[in-house]
């Protein structure tokens, strides 16, 4: 077989050379393709599932003692000063407004930086997503569990439970800012995994702080930091599914012009 013969059709090494392009110009998804980051990816999800299947175990042996203690700490009191680091509304509104402002206004401004100030909106929007999809996971099991937060004196409602409930007080499991900052902290490791085990270790600690200030248990901090990691593995899995696609349907379009012009130059 000569080498003309071996060589790859030119419309699949123009495809392949389009596809590239488009993932160079969409960071999160060339970054998301890594080897690296798979690898990664699948560790996280092996923690999530484990979290999540050990938080029942944990509030059947944990929850009272961890109430009945905290009741009566000190560490309550600078606990409240951390807690509120886990607040979704501020790192919905900080991504959101980094997207809008990246992406629609600075882009008009400096327009000799509008490619950068566009890649940084994308990362801000990745954010955004990974925010909203695991955010409607929490809430949907809040509401579906209905637990009541250890907010009341005493361990007789330990587990006391009101399905379906949109009250506040029975939103405990699981536990919103601990999925949050979880959240944070694996899209955070999905685009620079060598900070992943800081940033989870820092999640945890933070996340810890909803038990000393008695609004949950210690296994809905568990169940909370599952959903985080789970709600971010699947914006992963929706951005490279969405990079696949774009970069097929980039290359599909190309090869058939691709196809004639071969035709017309055998001719």
């Amino acid at each position: 077989m000569n080498s003309a013969d071996s060589a790859p059709p030119r419309h699949q090494a123009e495809a392949s050379s389009l596809s590239r392009s488009w993932r160079i110009r969409h960071p999160v998804h060339q970054w998301l393709m890594r080897d690296e980051v798979a690898r990664h990816a699948r560790l996280w999800f092996y923690v999530g599932i484990a979290l999540l299947v050990l938080s029942p175990i944990v509030a059947h042996f944990a929850d009272a003692a961890a109430k009945n203690y905290f009741e009566h700490n000190p560490w309550r009191n600078w606990a409240k000063h951390i807690t509120g680091v886990g607040e979704a509304s501020t790192y919905l509104t900080l991504s959101f407004g980094l997207w809008v402002i990246a992406q629609g206004v600075m882009p008009k401004w400096q327009r000799d930086r509008a490619e950068a100030w566009q890649r940084i909106g994308r990362v801000a929007g990745f954010y955004l997503a990974g925010f909203l999809v695991s955010g409607v996971y929490v809430q949907l099991a809040k509401s579906a569990i209905g637990r009541r937060r250890p907010i009341d004196p005493g361990l007789e409602r330990v587990f006391e439970f009101s399905p379906l409930s949109a009250h506040w007080d029975f939103h405990s499991f699981p536990s919103g800012h601990s999925q949050v900052l979880m959240t944070f902290a694996v899209l955070t490791s999905l685009l620079y995994p060598r900070f992943a085990w800081g940033l989870a270790a820092m999640a945890t600690a933070a996340a810890s702080t909803r038990v000393m200030v008695l609004q949950h248990y210690p296994s809905d901090v568990m169940a909370g930091l599952g959903v985080g990691i789970m709600g971010a593995l699947s914006l992963r899995r929706i951005w490279v599914w969405r990079a696949n696609a774009n970069a097929n349907a980039n290359a599909n379009a190309n090869a058939p012009a691709t196809r004639g012009s071969e035709h017309g130059a055998r001719q």
